[in-house]
């Protein structure tokens, strides 16, 4: 591995996309607002609860187009509320990649993201790392809040 001073080639190469990731991805500041105007609100992703086995709850989750549907998964135990919330795409310093993050009332970190194990989820909404690559393609550019609403099965 080439270095280049005290940073690595592929950590510059990393730095270099993150950079050009950010200069187009809305950045909130501790109190959720953005730091910049955004496009009006237009997608809209719906995520249904279908049913629970073992402490996890299975969904999926669809856009509002109904282009794409994904296949979700919830630790039970800490399952956000049923209800609609506020999303946006951030920096997830945990998984080092842009996720939606869910705003909700008092819960931090809240994400949709790809996930093998639903039991580690902590108010998380986990989905297959394929599926995850898909909704980011689709979601990112849109680069703007949306609303994400979640419900139980009828």
């Amino acid at each position: 591995m080439e270095v280049i001073g005290i940073m690595s080639i592929s950590s510059l190469k990393a730095l270099i996309i993150l950079v050009g990731i950010l200069s187009v991805v809305p950045v909130r500041t501790a109190d959720s607002t953005l730091t910049h105007g955004l496009k009006p609100n237009t997608v809209q992703c719906e995520i249904t609860r279908i049913k629970t086995i073992n402490n996890v709850i299975y969904g999926s989750l669809r856009l509002k187009d109904g282009s794409s549907v994904f296949k979700t998964y919830e630790n039970e135990k800490y399952a956000i509320p049923v209800g609609t919330y506020r999303a946006y795409l951030g920096w997830s310093n945990k998984r080092h990649r842009l996720v939606p993050f869910l705003i909700v009332p008092k819960r931090t970190d809240i994400e949709i993201h790809a996930s093998r194990n639903p039991l580690y989820l902590r108010g998380c909404i986990g989905v297959s790392p394929a599926d995850f690559d898909s909704l980011m393609h689709q979601l990112i550019p849109t680069q703007h809040d949306f609303d994400v609403v979640v419900s139980d099965a009828v």
